[in-house]
């Protein structure tokens, strides 16, 4: 069965906008699955950003995209950097941290809204 989850996050950078997309996505979709969804289809362009997942009814977040140790800072000056960043960055085998058991899925949880949150 197919769930409509609508995907949002605020400006976060100049000539950025809010966005808000729905998906239709399959209710067996893993929390996991969902994450990486999200990174690839949503914030591809952002990865160079840290992000919170958290949806509205779920009390903590459901994980965390493109998340650096604290003592890692990304200085990106020239477009061909940045292009390079999100190619290295959406090839990261750990690219998406779950925060909920990730046999758990979107029906599960009930999500139907999301908020990708900006950590940096």
């Amino acid at each position: 069965m197919l769930r409509t989850v609508s995907v949002s996050k605020r400006d976060v950078c100049p000539g950025d906008i809010c966005q808000t997309i729905d998906y239709e996505l399959d209710d067996s979709m893993t929390i996991a699955d969902f994450l990486r969804f999200i990174a690839n289809e949503f914030l591809w362009a952002y990865l160079h950003y840290q992000w919170r997942i958290v949806a509205d009814d779920y009390q903590h977040p459901l994980g965390f995209i493109a998340r650096r140790k604290p003592e890692e800072h990304v200085i990106l000056n020239a477009p061909g950097e940045v292009v390079s960043y999100l190619t290295q960055q959406l090839n990261r085998n750990d690219l998406v941290e779950c925060c909920v058991p990730p046999e758990l899925t979107i029906k599960d949880l009930n999500v139907t809204d999301v908020a990708c949150v900006d950590e940096d």
